[in-house]
């Protein structure tokens, strides 16, 4: 039986985070290239790829999982909306956000 998937269109670098939705099927990857990647977890489709400015380390879904909120290297704690790829700030920190 094989039941092996691959993802499209992978990020160009480590992956640092995997994910699935709680009530969608949708994956996210985020990456030491500086990306998030949305997948539909069941094609293993590319669905967006939002680019941020410097490593993703940590991600997690919005409650209603239409956005999620990141960090990392660059210090600060995002939202972005995937409909619209809409950045919000949220706070900063001293320190790598893991």
């Amino acid at each position: 039986m094989d039941s092996e998937l691959h993802l499209e269109d992978i990020p160009k670098d480590g992956i640092s985070k995997l994910q699935f939705g709680k009530t969608t099927d949708n994956l996210i990857a985020t990456s030491w290239d500086s990306t998030l990647s949305l997948y539909d977890g069941y094609s293993a489709k590319l669905k967006t790829r939002y680019q941020g400015k410097a490593a993703i380390l940590a991600a997690d879904f919005t409650q209603d999982e239409t956005g999620v909120y990141i960090g990392g290297l660059e210090q600060k704690v995002r939202k972005v909306d995937f409909a619209t790829n809409e950045e919000t700030d949220l706070g900063h920190h001293d320190d790598v956000v893991r």
